[in-house]
């Protein structure tokens, strides 16, 4: 498979809402830090996520709002 990249993805479109795998990734820009943690927990899936960030105490403290099996800031799951 070639590696691919969603963008533009809208909760009317299909890629939205699923657990994608393989050399996928959907990328999404948002407003705001709130609205990327709604975005998170946008999901019925959640084994497992990651924060990348350079202020640890700030990727704690949005780790702590998400819904998710394990989160792992500034490493890959």
């Amino acid at each position: 498979m070639e590696p691919t990249i969603l963008t533009d993805l809208k909760p009317s479109i299909a890629a939205y809402h699923e657990e994608l795998f393989g050399p996928v990734a959907s990328f999404y820009v948002v407003k705001d830090e709130q609205t990327a943690i709604d975005l998170a927990n946008d999901s019925d899936f959640g084994l497992g996520g990651s924060i990348f960030t350079q202020n640890i105490e700030r990727g704690k403290r949005i780790a702590d709002q998400i819904d998710s099996g394990m989160l792992f800031i500034n490493h890959p799951t």
